[in-house]
């Protein structure tokens, strides 16, 4: 018993570290600034001048197809009734890393294997590049509409 009681001690303690390590990932990307001028998918290009047209922010959300996390966020929470109401607030561009390598560079948004803090990623900005927020992994619709909440907040 002594033995089963340390294993989940051990496992709550690494859950516990890894979280506290992405939120201190989240906030430490928080305020860069990008040069939307080196941007090259046209898309997310265009979702900053969209962006500044409609006084809204942008939402990338970087991800690719082999990624099932992404497709678990998308199918999931992307569609939840409160989230869909939230991303009212947002111009949001799906960016997939492996046909985007130099804007995944430079949004920090790579896959971890390729050197980058890894996919899924979900990065806020303001429509002249400045970084509000960064959620990085799997979410379910509630932590990420609390996230795009916050984002929001930080813009006023």
């Amino acid at each position: 018993m002594p033995t089963l009681f340390r294993k989940y001690l051990t496992f709550l303690l690494l859950v516990l570290f890894s979280a506290a390590a992405a939120h201190a990932q989240t906030k430490a990307a928080a305020g860069k600034t990008i040069d939307l001028s080196k941007i090259k998918n046209t898309e997310a290009a265009k979702a900053f001048d969209d962006a500044k047209e409609s006084e809204k922010l942008v939402l990338l959300v970087f991800g690719a197809v082999w990624c099932t996390y992404c497709r678990y966020i998308e199918e999931g929470a992307m569609q939840d009734a409160a989230v869909k109401r939230t991303l009212d607030g947002f111009v949001k561009v799906d960016i997939d890393v492996d046909e985007n390598p130099d804007d995944a560079q430079l949004f920090d948004s790579r896959p971890a294997s390729r050197g980058g803090s890894g996919i899924p990623a979900m990065v806020v900005f303001t429509p002249d590049g400045r970084e509000l927020g960064r959620l990085l992994g799997y979410t379910t619709a509630r932590p990420f509409n609390l996230f795009l909440k916050g984002t929001l907040k930080k813009r006023k």
